[in-house]
């Protein structure tokens, strides 16, 4: 680790030789600002772009028009990616990779992409805009104008912020795990592949299909109940769904599969007293075993409900299991 200086600022850059030579870590205060960056030369650029040397993203004319479509006034929180350039930089150290990425996402022909979040009192605002093969499209994920009623009702009081976002969720569960697995190494995915094929075969369960199917588009969150260390994203998470037991098969199959294969390793690597476990709790409750449990998941009737750890999954499923009965069906 060492100590840099650049336009009257002192700043950290962390290397490590092991790594690629653009794998590096830097971060310092820009008077009141504290940046964190990855990537060689990446704080010089923030630095010298804040002291008014290089060109700001602030001047670029179409992210000012994507800021004002986005609500950029009320934002708390907003990420740009320029994904023709990110493209003309992966090209040359991912090759093929990451255009398998970009296809996974769906986002062939995206060039520029903003997404903003906001705050209306305290429901969270989530928008977005990007433009693809020329043209600009603004998405509005949650609009507290247009939350349902009976989605506002599990939400509890105590809760500080909360949003309920209208997404593609079915496109949510399959995509991103795909774009991940095509990032990965052939013979990773290869892998992979094999272990969810003899997962189905074993249980005889269409474990995709039984849980991205009933996947409603709404999802839920709200930070209740507050973490005794206020770690920011402990959250509560809540996704509807419209067949609980075609859900509730699918995950028990896949969660203690998962909590097998994390045993078996155990044991094969002696890490018997240092290690992850999978655990169901007499209540239906799911969550990881790693020193401090959690976080936790669980089926209700309406929602598949995960939260930081199985107490407050109990907390929280007070506000929501009351509501939580079935949808009526039209024959």
């Amino acid at each position: 680790m060492t100590l840099e200086q650049v336009a009257g600022h002192t700043y950290q850059r962390l290397r490590d030789d092991r790594l690629p030579g653009w794998a590096v870590w830097e971060w310092g205060r820009l008077d009141d600002f504290f940046v964190v960056t990855f990537g060689a030369g990446a704080f010089e650029k923030i630095a010298k772009t804040y002291a008014g040397k290089h060109p700001s993203l602030a001047d670029d004319e179409w992210f000012r028009s994507a800021t004002v479509a986005t609500q950029g006034d009320r934002a708390v929180a907003q990420w740009f990616i320029a994904l023709s350039r990110l493209e003309n930089r992966l090209a040359r150290v991912a090759g093929g990779r990451h255009t398998r990425v970009i296809r996974a996402l769906e986002a062939d022909g995206m060039t520029h992409d903003l997404w903003t979040i906001g705050l209306d009192g305290r429901a969270l605002t989530w928008s977005r805009c990007y433009r693809r093969n020329g043209q600009d499209t603004t998405r509005r994920y949650s609009d507290p104008a247009r939350y349902p009623d009976h989605l506002r009702r599990i939400v509890p009081d105590e809760a500080r912020h909360f949003a309920i976002i209208q997404v593609p969720t079915q496109w949510l569960v399959t995509s991103l795990p795909r774009a991940w697995m095509v990032s990965q190494s052939e013979r990773h995915v290869q892998t992979w592949t094999r272990v969810w094929r003899r997962l189905e075969q074993e249980t005889g369960i269409d474990i995709d299909g039984n849980l991205t199917q009933h996947l409603g588009r709404n999802i839920v969150i709200f930070d209740y109940p507050p973490h005794p260390l206020h770690i920011p994203f402990a959250l509560t998470i809540v996704f509807e769904i419209d067949d609980p037991q075609s859900v509730r098969v699918a995950l028990d199959a896949l969660l203690s599969s998962w909590g097998d294969y994390l045993d078996d390793r155990a044991k094969r690597k002696g890490t018997t007293l240092v290690r992850v476990q999978v655990r169901k709790d007499r209540d239906d409750i799911w969550f990881l075993m790693a020193g401090i449990p959690g976080p936790a998941l669980k089926v209700t009737d309406r929602y598949i409900v995960i939260s930081w750890s199985p107490q407050a999954l109990r907390e929280a499923l007070a506000f929501i299991e009351p509501a939580s009965t079935p949808l009526a069906t039209t024959p």
